[in-house]
């Protein structure tokens, strides 16, 4: 009975202990809480009132609240209320957000209050209002308020609007906004926009002539629809062309269907008012990794004819698509082999249809080659590979089936200590079920090939590479046997020497021997010297010779020159040879100034009849730009061939800088063949 009572005894203490230390860890957090809502000041100099809670701080004033701080040079506020009165310079900053005023009448248990004389950065706008009303934590409604991007103590150009308001990470909007360039009024906009959700539309506008369009103005306007996306949206009008509607998308999707995808797609269209013509074209690429080692890829082009592409893409050297082509593949990758499955589509401009006709297509087309591989453990590796194509041929005339098995083996052995052997040795074999429509009898060709090359690096300026190839077609003769030989000459940061040309063993004949020579003479001068001559006719293939100074400086000056020698003919033929000379001036005029130059001269050289040459201008332009801190204004003139241009651009810097950080420049490189 007592060793009943005993135990009871016992296991109340117990309890009781257990109850008192968890009131203990409440009582604890609930005064944790209760100082993390406390109000923390710290000031030079401070007066408290008991009876009120008042403070009245002087001096280096820092005030604290959850989220919210406050500095100022003299602050009186309320600790239970949270109400501030501030001045002299003060801050006030809640999370990622900085706001810099003269005065403020703050809550900062609500985060609202009066602002005056407000300062704020929302990139790319720098704001300043004189009367601010903040509701609550990320809202401001201004009055009498200025946006630029311009930096300068006294801004170049800004925007002046009544009422502003804006909400953070979400939307900016103003009413009635003026547009002041030096103080001046020059435009007037009764309503401004601007998404501040990391996805901005951004406008450009291009004004100009051309010889071809007559005066235009051509319009992008961007926005990023998606993440990893970028869409354009192109409206242009032009004055004797009429009217052309356009767009491309870039995207690069890092994790979708188990892998990536990244591409571009691009389209234009006008109906042409002087021609009557209806032109277009589509691009398309595309990337996407199906699941690992999987890779889908395809590439599409359409053009409405082969020139359209040089009238409507003014930085565009391409001059004309005579040839285009289409393909799609699939492709799986594994540390064995590589298998591809894949279509491909070939096209030519005929001149006479005026239309793009067939010249090649695969469907389907079936490769598989295997990874190379030891033989044993011996230093030999191997690959083998086969090919299938069931191809059609325009020349042929109808599709031909082939297969195409392949051995290869390589081997590399070191010499010496400066010099390596390279050897290959293969086996090649080709079937088709026909030659052409009129030729229905297969056909099939066996090859043996390889080759050896020897390469050394002679000391730190000097190396070579020689070697010979072979190729014999089995129950045959020997089809092929060169010597290739090159040798490149480095002399430091001086410059270099390349020479590269052949020997055909079975003609007893040599090739064209190609030299190039380029050298740094002094700071800031480049000179590249190149040249060809046929070793077997004795003639001069062609000169080229490039000269640059100022590469290192702001300005810079080059000049250059090449001469095609025309190749051995005889007559009735005439020999024709052909000439360009190119100069470009980049200068700096004076401060902020800058002066381009470029005129290029082709010339069309008949030697056995001068009085027939022709001098056609390639290029000529000359363009002005002005850095105005905040601005970019260009001015330029261009004449490429016997089309004429002339059109300014104004570009705010904040724009320029903010689209190309939408995309990955060099997945716009890669992915943007078409520029």
């Amino acid at each position: 009975m007592i060793d009943a009572y005993m135990k009871t005894i016992f296991w109340v203490q117990r309890l009781m202990f257990l109850v008192v230390l968890a009131a203990g860890i409440l009582c604890t957090a609930g005064s944790v809480v209760a100082r993390a809502e406390e109000m923390r000041f710290s000031a030079d100099g401070v007066v408290y009132d008991n009876a009120t809670n008042n403070v009245n701080a002087e001096g280096k004033v820092k005030l604290s609240y959850g989220e919210t701080k406050i500095d100022a040079g003299h602050a009186v506020f309320n600790i239970d209320t949270k109400i501030v009165i501030a001045t002299g310079a003060v801050t006030i900053v809640e999370g990622k957000n900085t706001i810099v005023a003269e005065k403020t009448v703050y809550d900062m248990s609500l985060s609202s209050g009066v602002i005056y004389g407000l300062k704020i950065t929302v990139p790319p706008w720098m704001i300043s209002a004189e009367t601010t009303e903040k509701p609550d934590v990320k809202t401001l409604n201004t009055k009498n308020t200025l946006f630029t991007t311009c930096d300068a103590e006294k801004p170049h150009y800004y925007l002046k609007t009544d009422k502003l308001s804006l909400v953070y990470d979400d939307k900016m909007m103003a009413a009635g906004t003026v547009l002041y360039i030096r103080n001046i009024p020059v435009f007037y906009l009764p309503f401004y926009y601007r998404s501040l959700k990391g996805k901005h539309i951004n406008v450009e506008l291009y004004p100009g002539y051309g010889g071809v369009e007559g005066a235009y103005l051509r319009t992008r306007i961007g926005y990023p629809l998606i993440d990893h996306t970028y869409t354009k949206l192109l409206v242009d009008m032009y004055a004797n062309k009429g009217n052309g509607i356009g767009g491309e998308m870039s995207y690069d999707i890092p994790n979708i269907f188990n892998g990536g995808m990244k591409g571009s797609v691009y389209g234009y269209y006008i109906d042409e008012r002087d021609t009557l013509l209806k032109r277009g074209n589509v691009l398309f690429k595309h990337w996407q990794e199906l699941t690992r080692g999987l890779v889908f890829t395809t590439d599409a082009s359409y053009f409405s004819d082969e020139g359209f592409n040089d009238t409507y893409v003014r930085d565009s050297w391409l001059r004309v698509n005579r040839n285009i082509g289409s393909n799609l593949s699939l492709t799986y990758n594994s540390a064995w082999y590589t298998l591809r499955m894949f279509y491909d589509e070939q096209r030519y401009w005929d001149v006479l249809k005026k239309t793009y006709e067939v010249s090649t297509l695969s469907s389907p087309g079936l490769s598989f080659s295997t990874q190379p591989r030891n033989v044993f453990n011996l230093p030999l590796r191997y690959t083998t590979a086969m090919n299938f194509s069931n191809a059609y041929s325009n020349t042929a005339g109808c599709y031909i089936n082939s297969v195409s098995p392949v051995v290869e083996f390589n081997h590399n052995m070191r010499l010496f200590k400066k010099f390596t052997l390279y050897e290959n040795f293969g086996v090649r074999y080709n079937w088709q079920d026909k030659v052409s429509s009129t030729v229905q009898t297969p056909v099939s060709l066996g090859y043996d090939y390889g080759g050896v090359s020897l390469r050394s690096s002679l000391g730190r300026y000097v190396t070579l590479d020689t070697g010979i190839n072979y190729e014999h077609q089995v129950s045959s003769i020997i089809t092929r046997s060169v010597v290739p030989l090159s040798s490149m000459i480095r002399f430091g940061y001086i410059g270099d020497v390349l020479i590269n040309t052949q020997y055909d063993v079975l003609s007893s004949s040599w090739s064209v021997l190609n030299a190039s020579w380029r050298f740094n003479f002094m700071r800031g001068l480049d000179v590249t010297l190149q040249n060809s001559y046929d070793l077997y006719t004795g003639r001069v293939g062609f000169i080229q010779a490039d000269f640059l100074v100022g590469r290192r400086f702001g300005s810079n000056f080059n000049l250059g020159m090449s001469y095609v020698f025309s190749p051995a003919v005889e007559l009735p033929v005439i020999p024709v040879d052909t000439a360009n000379l190119w100069a470009a001036l980049k200068l700096n005029l004076w401060d902020q100034w800058f002066l381009r130059l470029v005129l290029r001269q082709g010339m069309t050289n008949f030697p056995t009849s001068p009085v027939l040459n022709i001098y056609p201008p390639a290029e000529q332009e000359i363009g002005i730009t002005r850095d105005l801190h905040c601005w970019i204004v260009r001015l330029y003139y261009r004449q490429r061939a016997l089309v004429n241009e002339f059109w300014f651009s104004i570009d705010l810097k904040a724009h320029m800088s903010n689209t190309g950080a939408r995309y990955d420049t060099s997945s716009e490189l890669e992915w943007y063949p078409y520029r």
